[in-house]
Parts: structure tokens; sequence; C-alpha cells
């Protein structure tokens, strides 16, 4: 009986932090609304969602646990009564051991 070749090709990303800041610089009240949504770019299982909805006179900066390096694509959505409802995109790169920063100010 003939022994198989069986070839295993593991690809394994490193790790790394990413931080946002999230801040409402022109407040109109509690009807102010932002939704963010964070995506790796090669299709990891889960999205990161950070920080989520959140309404009002919001502002945040947070640092994220350990995520796979990479970049990451970022989309959000503001709502206010002055401009109506606009959606935003853009990118980060999450570097090996470090922290990738992304900043919203909407």
């Amino acid at each position: 009986r003939k022994a198989k070749k069986m070839w295993l090709d593991w690809h394994v990303l490193p790790y790394g932090k990413l931080k946002t800041t999230v801040n409402n610089i022109s407040c109109e009240g509690s009807s102010d609304a932002i939704e963010t949504y964070f995506k790796h770019r090669i299709n990891l299982p889960n999205p990161i969602f950070q920080p989520g909805n959140i309404s009002g006179c919001y502002n945040n900066t947070n640092t994220s646990s350990n995520i796979p390096m990479g970049y990451y694509d970022i989309i959000w959505t503001v709502t206010k009564p002055s401009t109506g409802t606009n959606t935003f995109t853009g990118e980060v790169f999450v570097p090996e051991n470090g922290i990738g920063e992304f900043t919203i100010n909407y």
C-alpha cells in the first residue's frame, strides 16, 4: 500500500490593536446618531463593531483588545436633523504588535 502525501498550508495572522476616536463635533442634541461598522478585508468570519449604534452628543476613544493585523474597511452612517443621513467610508491598517488609529469627527 502506497503512502499518500498531504500538504498543509497554514496561515496565521499576527495581532495588533485598533484605537478609535469618535467625536460629535457639531452636536445638535439627542437626535444625532452614528452607526459604525469595521470589517477586516480578508473576510474574517466576524466583523468588529466599535462603537456600534450611538445617539446624542457622543465623544469617546477606545482601544480594542487584540485583533488580527491587516486592513480594515470602515463604514459609518451619521444622522443629524440639519443634514439628514449620510454614509462615509475609510480604512485603517492595524500593524503587527502595534496600534492602528482611526478618528471619526461628525
